[in-house]
């Protein structure tokens, strides 16, 4: 059962690892093609993630 938890807890992590690669990528590219949109969208990408994590913490 706690091994069963760890690994979605790790399946988790690596999941949010992903999304953050990926929304860098896209920031890189909203900054290269416009610096003020990408500003508003780094900011809600962010917040996204950190409520990810948290989520994953608490279970």
């Amino acid at each position: 059962e706690q091994a069963a938890d760890s690994i979605m807890v790790l399946e988790g992590a690596l999941n949010i690892k992903k999304d953050f690669y990926i929304h860098t990528l896209r920031t890189l590219d909203l900054l290269a093609a416009d610096p003020s949109t990408a500003n508003g969208e780094t900011e809600s990408s962010t917040a996204g993630l950190r409520i990810s994590a948290h989520h994953l913490h608490c279970q």
